[in-house]
């Protein structure tokens, strides 16, 4: 995936490369966009054509000079520039970017407005292409600009110059550079124009014929919704639109229209067109980002998170395009790595999202490792001119591996699931607190003078393989509207999370229990380990509650994970008329042991009986190889238990607790029925109830 290049895309089936790595027009093509391409965990973009202006420009195309004196522009963090804002205009594209000249009390910012518009040669109409007009300004007295129009090697190559040095013909008799603008500004002997004006035109023509090919604006060849027999006690139907988005995260505008972030780079709308209650058509509403991992809807504009940066997409005319996106935040390191996702974007009521970074654990340099494996809050700020962000980047903690679900839930707490491996035993739900430390070291940390930070444990363990990458989380709490005029549509799973797990295309539910200032509980089976009929989820990878209180799950199957074709589907689970089948609806601990709440009455002979009832309990040491095995693993004696007068809750005492323990339960079917679910859970017991 590009992470550091923008790619423009203008009306005359050609596209121009701009490369934010180097600062450098980079590409030139013909014909349609990039192709997206994966291979093995690597997704990347290849160039549509042949490109165009040949050898490249290896650095900085824009410098500042005086006399025999060069200024390029500086690395300030990991790069020496990036996008503060681009919009479409009739025509092509115009942005914004900044560029760091100098030291100390030398030291400049130079502001770059860059526009991309198409182009016809006025004394040739067989010569087209685009327009680059490039307009600076905070350009120090006494400095000039230089701009690298074509590299000097294809001059060297044979490529012949104008007596006024204003058109360059590159010796293939293919492409020609005109240079408009000031009345000075000519293309020397080196390929490059030196000019005291501030702005400069560039015209770069061929005479090769464009290739046509549309792309579709709207997709909307639905297919038939299918119903999913999934989870007892709830409607499931795969929603009818195409399977070519992949779903990463999902929001709502206040207009109700759902939005949904593509693993393969844009962010969707999506919409019922025939008012039978599903979603059935979608359509584009921005340019290619780079895996956009969380979205917050607003009225005219969406904030989405992706690999580089958190962008903020407007809609101003209402047209159902993002025609303008500007960068609010940035700061953390990120490369082309499969795995550099950034996912958000859970919200506080001051106005702060929050947003998790997944680690490190390849080559790179120490910028490029910056705030890996942490989870950070963007807090506002005022921008300025020198720094047009409009939030800052906070620490707040460390120590996570791969932390693809994020979800604040309606008291505040902030939580992050991680994934089994290096350093993290298990699954995990992490209750996210200042400071803290969850245990993954970053491959740049791992030195022999390295101190870790101390170990702080999970809220939940969740058991691997039981599960195998729990990913996406949402808190299952209603909607406030739905709640004053229904009461809560989750019945007894009110406040509880779903975690998607993706490997085993399952769902689960955890409950949480708050002992003092600590957060344990425990997790359950949602989803049915195998469908009942038809076919079973795709690949859970987000969740999210609608605004009407409905479950909605994006699923996906990815090629470098797992293996799959690269495709997703999106379900929509809501609560049936009918009442839950009885099973387990949460354990907690109580003094010596834990009760059981269930979602219906079962038979109390059935219940009373200890053989109907399988508990153990055992840990897992954090160590730098992947995974771990269960260690001091035993079977746990059961010396009552207390069924309530409504047969709708179990208390079980236990000879012994042990604190730092997962606890297994496995009840047999309570009830003189065929359905019992969820049969067991998964119970981290942090602190012992005093």
């Amino acid at each position: 995936m590009l992470v550091d290049s923008w790619e423009i895309k203008i009306p005359i089936s050609q596209s121009v490369l701009f490369d934010l790595q180097t600062n450098r027009l980079a590409g030139w093509w013909l014909g349609e966009t990039a192709r997206q391409q994966t291979e093995g965990k690597t997704w990347y973009w290849e160039p549509g054509g042949w490109n165009l202006l040949g050898t490249a420009i290896t650095g900085s195309d824009i410098a500042l000079v005086r006399g025999d004196a060069v200024r390029l522009p500086q690395v300030v963090g990991q790069f020496p520039t990036e996008m503060d804002e681009y919009r479409h205009v009739e025509g092509g594209v115009v942005f914004r970017h900044r560029l760091w000249f100098g030291e100390d009390s030398q030291a400049s910012t130079v502001h770059v407005i860059q526009t991309v518009e198409q182009r016809t040669a006025q004394d040739d109409s067989s010569w087209r292409g685009f327009r680059r007009t490039i307009e600076l300004t905070g350009v120090p007295a006494g400095w000039r600009v230089r701009l690298q129009v074509v590299a000097k090697s294809q001059l060297d190559d044979g490529a012949s110059l104008s007596r006024d040095r204003r058109v360059v013909t590159l010796s293939n008799g293919i492409v020609r550079i005109g240079v408009g603008g000031p009345a000075d500004a000519q293309v020397n002997s080196a390929g490059a124009v030196e000019t005291d004006e501030t702005a400069v035109n560039v015209d770069y023509l061929t005479s090769l014929p464009r290739m046509e090919v549309a792309a579709p604006e709207i997709v909307s060849d639905s297919p038939e919704p299918v119903t999913l027999v999934v989870v007892p006690g709830y409607e499931a139907t795969r929603l009818p639109v195409s399977d070519e988005w992949m779903p990463t995260a999902l929001a709502w505008r206040p207009d109700g229209t759902l939005i949904v972030t593509s693993l393969k780079g844009r962010v969707w709308l999506a919409w019922d067109s025939d008012d039978d209650g599903l979603e059935d058509t979608i359509r584009p509403f921005s340019d290619e980002l780079a895996a956009p991992f969380g979205a917050a809807a607003h009225g005219k504009y969406v904030d989405v998170i992706n690999k580089y940066a958190l962008l903020r997409l407007f809609d101003e005319d209402d047209d159902g395009r993002a025609e303008r996106t500007v960068t609010l935040a940035s700061g953390w390191g990120h490369t082309a790595d499969y795995h550099d996702w950034a996912v958000g974007l859970p919200r506080d009521d001051e106005g702060s999202y929050y947003v998790a970074l997944s680690c490190q654990q390849d080559e790179r340099s120490s910028v490029a490792a910056h705030l890996r494996g942490k989870v950070v809050k963007l807090v506002p700020r005022n921008p300025t001119r020198d720094d047009p962000h409009s939030f800052d980047v906070e620490l707040i903690s460390g120590g996570y591996r791969f932390p693809v679900g994020i979800a604040r839930n309606g008291a505040g707490a902030l939580f992050v699931t991680d994934n089994q491996g290096n350093y993290t035993p298990f699954n995990e739900l992490n209750h996210v607190m200042s400071d803290a430390h969850y245990g993954f070291l970053n491959a740049i940390d791992r030195t022999s003078n390295y101190d870790p930070p101390p170990l702080t444990l999970p809220a939940v363990d969740i058991p691997h393989p039981w599960t195998r990458s729990v990913n996406g989380i949402c808190f299952l709490e209603t909607p406030a509207a739905v709640k004053a005029e229904l009461g809560s549509v989750f019945g007894p799973f009110e406040g509880h999370l779903i975690g998607c797990e993706y490997d085993s295309r399952r769902l689960v539910r955890i409950s949480l229990q708050q002992v003092g200032d600590t957060y344990q509980g425990a997790v359950y089976p949602f989803s049915l380990e195998k469908s009942r009929s038809g076919e079973p989820l795709l690949g859970p990878l987000a969740c999210a509650v609608a605004p009407d209180g409905d479950l909605y799950i994006g699923c996906i199957r990815e090629s470098g994970w797992g293996g799959g074709n690269n495709r997703g589907t999106l379900v929509r689970m809501r609560r049936s008329e009918m009442s839950l089948p009885p099973g387990i609806a949460e354990v907690r601990a109580v003094g010596d042991g834990f009760s059981i709440a269930l979602t219906a009455p079962v038979n109390r002979d059935l219940a009373t009986d200890p053989s109907n009832y399988s508990v153990e309990s055992f840990t897992r040491v954090t160590t730098p190889q992947y995974g771990g095995d269960d260690q001091h693993r035993r079977r746990e004696e059961i010396t009552s238990m207390v069924v309530s007068e409504d047969a709708r809750q179990v208390t079980l005492t236990l000879d012994e607790l042990r604190d730092n323990f997962v606890y297994e339960f496995h009840l047999k079917n309570l009830t003189d029925g065929k359905v019992f679910h969820p049969s067991e859970a998964y119970y981290t017991l942090r602190s012992i109830v005093r």
